[in-house]
């Protein structure tokens, strides 16, 4: 069993998020899930074992804490088999309900392979 390196920035730095949903909050539900995304690189590592560098995703959430859009915006990662399964996975996230606007947020994965 190969053990599969996934770092994630945080505390996330580009979060400005002009709502009310704060970074911590943010980083809460991050490392609830976690987990999924491992999961999503383990599965692209069996297609490609030397996929590694940075994936940065934006994600957009309405104040009920539903996630709405989660795009992609690593060129090297756009329209991958990793990037439809974190969009699948991050999608089903659950955010705090907060007062406002969407909030829009990036979130980095740096992705540095199994040992």
């Amino acid at each position: 069993e190969k053990k599969v390196e996934l770092d994630v920035d945080l505390p996330i730095p580009e979060i400005s998020t002009g709502g009310s949903l704060s970074s911590e909050q943010i980083q809460r539900v991050y490392s609830r899930n976690g987990n999924s995304i491992k999961l999503c690189y383990t599965k692209a590592l069996k297609e490609n074992d030397s996929l590694r560098g940075k994936m940065e995703v934006q994600v957009t959430v309405e104040s009920s804490g539903k996630v709405t859009n989660v795009e992609t915006i690593s060129e090297k990662f756009k329209k991958t088999e990793i990037s439809s399964c974190i969009h699948k996975t991050i999608q089903r996230w659950l955010f705090p309900p907060f007062s406002g606007q969407p909030v829009n947020f990036m979130l980095p994965f740096i992705f540095q392979g199994g040992s």
